[in-house]
């Protein structure tokens, strides 16, 4: 019979292997606590990271994007350098948070009504601020803000519950 732990790794691992080592770190934290070798496991030789190439922008790196969207960024020299060393960075004009996040939307756009992007079929019309990073605590300093289905997966989760006060009243609480 397996734990609920390694059945939670077991899920880990079908989904997209992405994480940085403060990611893992966070993760074990939060869901399931792994052994050393388990951490290991999450960096899996066939995961689709080793087909992707990081965004920075700002020395930052912001999402993974699969090789084969460089290759659609690559057609929009004006905005984006060409892929170098397993990255692809803006162009030296995109210096500031405005002109990197109009830059970025003028690619995002055309490619939205053209369809060639599956992610941009969920567009959502809001918009993501992307912040630089110290020690993993998020700086106020924005980089960029990009359309959220063009970015990273978010999840989250929302809890309510209900509860009876000291007098026997209904309450609400929101987690």
């Amino acid at each position: 019979m397996t734990t609920w732990s390694d059945q939670m790794l077991q899920v880990l691992r079908r989904m997209s292997n992405f994480y940085s080592p403060a990611k893992v770190i966070i993760l074990a934290y939060t869901t399931i606590h792994l052994s050393r070798s388990q951490h290991f496991c999450l960096y899996h030789p066939c995961s689709s990271r080793t087909t992707c190439h990081r965004f920075e922008v700002g020395g930052e790196q912001i999402v993974w994007v699969p090789c084969q969207v460089a290759s659609i960024f690559s057609q929009f020299p004006e905005v984006f350098n060409p892929p170098h060393g397993g990255a692809i960075t803006l162009r030296q004009n995109c210096d500031f948070y405005r002109r990197r996040s109009e830059a970025v939307d003028s690619v995002l756009q055309p490619l939205r009504r053209e369809g060639s992007l599956t992610v941009l079929k969920g567009w959502r019309n809001e918009s993501l601020r992307h912040s630089t990073t110290v020690y993993g605590e998020i700086c106020d300093t924005p980089l960029m803000c990009m359309e959220r289905s063009a970015t990273m997966k978010l999840y989250g989760v929302h809890i309510n519950g209900y509860c009876q006060d000291e007098n026997g009243e209904l309450r609400m609480w929101v987690g």
